[in-house]
């Protein structure tokens, strides 16, 4: 697995959040407050956002495998948007509206992500 230290600096710091992206063998730290979409950004891990993360379509999602303690609550919008999608995992998120609490979390990116508006 590959660590990556984002040039901010928060790697070890007070209200960070420790992110490995299981399929894709990166870990990151980010700042609490910081979105999975971000997360992905500063470990540049590919991660579609069509909608450029206004939680208006599904193809940023991914399956949570551990640590959704460590997210925000699901709000009404991206629940809703996830009923639109039958056969998601039991863990499935935005990553776009999913924000980082300090702890550690890991996701998996869908192998076919969801295209649909």
């Amino acid at each position: 697995m590959r660590l990556v230290s984002p040039e901010r600096g928060t790697e070890g710091g007070h209200g960070d959040c420790a992110v490995e992206f299981i399929d894709a063998g990166v870990e990151v730290h980010a700042p609490a407050g910081y979105t999975l979409l971000d997360a992905a950004g500063l470990a540049g891990v590919s991660l579609p956002h069509a909608c450029l993360g206004n939680c208006a379509c599904l193809s940023c999602c991914v399956e949570v495998v551990s640590g959704r303690g460590h997210l925000s609550l699901m709000e009404p919008p991206e629940h809703d948007r996830l009923q639109t999608a039958p056969g998601l995992p039991g863990g499935a998120r935005l990553a776009c509206q999913a924000l980082l609490r300090p702890g550690r979390v890991v996701v998996r990116r869908l192998k076919q992500p969801v295209r649909e508006w």
